[in-house]
């Protein structure tokens, strides 16, 4: 009798011992699907904040276009405030808007002024139509409506040679005058024909905006 509790007891250190090895492995050795999962949610947390806003998508020099001499510099329908539109498509579809620094009514007022004699809107159109954007870009804040090349169809026996296609992305680029860069300051996406309504809307409005307030850019007045 005194032999076998001696065994006993044995037997039963031994198995603790097993059970506690066996369950401090356990804890210091995460499996292999764990830290996969680990990492794919460390992932998923930081994909949507680099996807939240589009950058400009081409590095292109619109400043120096040339004014389309098709339409030249016209008014948008707001006293003061102009576009221009480049028809041959060499970088998509450009829509270029130009708002004066001082103010849309108050630039405007000043212009007629000088023509009391003759049509001041034609004037004004033509005298602005035989400067360089960059030379206008001292007087005026300059924005661009952009569908890059990559959304239109070359469509050579149309009127124009490239029609946009859906979907696509229209950006509102800024230029800056200190660091002669563009700044990507809106977009529309274009998924569906119901869009196409909705981004004409979405342009009227943002241009009706710009026309009543006097927007600043680093480095104008």
């Amino acid at each position: 009798m005194k032999k076998i509790i001696p065994l006993y007891l044995l037997l039963l250190l031994v198995g603790c011992k097993k059970s506690t090895e066996t369950n401090t492995k356990g804890a210091a050795s995460p499996s292999p699907a764990l830290k996969a999962s680990e990492k794919k949610e460390e992932h998923d947390i930081v994909k949507p904040a680099q996807t939240i806003v589009k950058p400009q998508q081409e590095n292109i020099d619109f400043i120096n276009y040339s004014i389309d001499d098709l339409e030249g510099i016209t008014s948008t329908g707001t006293e003061g405030v102009y576009r221009n539109f480049d028809f041959s498509y060499r970088d998509g579809e450009t829509l270029f808007i130009l708002v004066p620094k001082i103010g849309a009514a108050q630039w405007y007022s000043q212009q007629a002024s000088q023509y009391k004699d003759q049509d001041a809107d034609t004037m004004i159109d033509k005298k602005l139509s035989q400067q360089s954007f960059k030379g206008l870009s001292k007087e005026f804040n300059i924005f661009i409506f952009h569908t890059p090349k990559k959304y239109l169809k070359h469509t050579p026996n149309l009127d124009a040679p490239y029609t946009p296609q859906i979907p696509r992305t229209l950006f509102v680029y800024e230029y800056n005058t200190t660091n002669n860069s563009w700044k990507t300051i809106d977009y529309f996406d274009i998924k569906n024909d119901n869009d196409e309504v909705k981004a004409n809307e979405w342009r009227e409005n943002f241009t009706s905006k710009l026309s009543s307030s006097e927007r600043k850019v680093n480095g104008t007045p």
